[in-house]
């Protein structure tokens, strides 16, 4: 199964985040923020603010395939004595030529208190109708919770801190190919009435059963780009040299773990991962230049010869 690998750039410190949202500056003390992972701790939420924010995700499509990446929407609170919030309704679109794959509550805050593992909305009774919007064009996402209908105490999110609400996935429209554009891009923004119906739409959260405005609309720019590497990394930190062969010599003869990318330890591009790679990159120290063919030793590229060798990510080229 081929696996997605996510790098994610941070385009400003935690510290910068967390500045934004206090009371002098949010009265409502709630905003929105992407993220590249869910919170960590109990139902998906933790008490640092702005927990993983991003405004910029890069991801790697594996050869071959075309590119997926997953990231997340997660409510930031500071209410401190005033109560959690208990639903919310959350409308972003996409604008570029990457396709939402699917929205969904599942492995977040918002997920049912039985699931497994749970969050906090109500299982007994709650409204949650999240999906992925049809119409009009750029199609977007949508997801309007109570996270009880029961009067239920527990069921709203932590007054203090980062909940994650939401997992979103995007795709490329198909596999790269040399003619294919190098990379696809999207950027998702929380916008008012994307649906584009008579009735607002409006971005709130509803806390002691009011609703009230997000601080912030950020928005994140999603790339997904085709898997480079360097030939001959066959342990993907970055340099070609002496323990790459021995990294090949240990994947072949003492149950070594397959290289992360098996296109990087077929030094000779001859489609096969054998002892023929260590040695040719051996060889290679001593030649002037270098005798491993493209896109070799020291740039990034992408295989120019189609084999049946995954590579699915290599960190050192992103």
């Amino acid at each position: 199964m081929a696996r997605f690998f996510l790098m994610v750039l941070v385009l400003a410190t935690p510290g910068f985040f967390a500045g934004l949202l206090s009371q002098d500056d949010c009265a409502s003390g709630v905003d929105l923020a992407w993220q590249d992972r869910p919170s960590e701790g109990p139902t998906f939420q933790t008490p640092e603010l702005y927990a993983h924010q991003v405004d910029a995700i890069m991801a790697q499509a594996p050869s071959g395939a075309a590119g997926e990446a997953t990231f997340y929407v997660s409510i930031v609170s500071q209410l401190p004595g005033v109560g959690g919030v208990q639903g919310w309704a959350i409308y972003f679109r996409n604008e570029g030529d990457l396709t939402i794959r699917s929205i969904t509550t599942s492995g977040t805050a918002a997920a049912a208190d039985t699931a497994v593992p749970p969050g906090v909305r109500d299982s007994e009774g709650s409204f949650n109708k999240t999906m992925i919007n049809p119409h009009p064009p750029p199609f977007g996402g949508q997801s309007s919770l109570a996270l009880t209908t029961q009067g239920k105490p527990s069921a709203m999110l932590n007054p203090v801190g980062t909940a994650t609400v939401l997992g979103v996935t995007v795709a490329a429209p198909g596999p790269f190919t040399a003619s294919s554009p190098r990379e696809h891009s999207s950027t998702l923004e929380f916008v008012d009435n994307v649906l584009g119906y008579p009735y607002p739409g409006e971005n709130i959260a509803v806390v002691n059963g009011a609703g009230v405005d997000f601080c912030s609309r950020r928005s994140v720019k999603v790339t997904i780009v085709p898997v480079t590497f360097r030939r001959g990394d066959a342990n993907s930190d970055g340099s070609v040299n002496i323990s790459d062969a021995i990294r090949i010599f240990m994947f072949l003869f003492s149950s070594g773990r397959d290289p992360e990318c098996l296109d990087t330890a077929d030094a000779n591009d001859d489609g096969f991962v054998n002892i023929g790679d260590g040695i040719s990159i051996l060889l290679d120290f001593f030649r002037e230049d270098t005798g491993i063919p493209q896109p070799g030793p020291f740039s990034c590229g992408q295989d120019p010869t189609e084999d049946g060798l995954p590579c699915a990510s290599y960190v050192p080229c992103l």
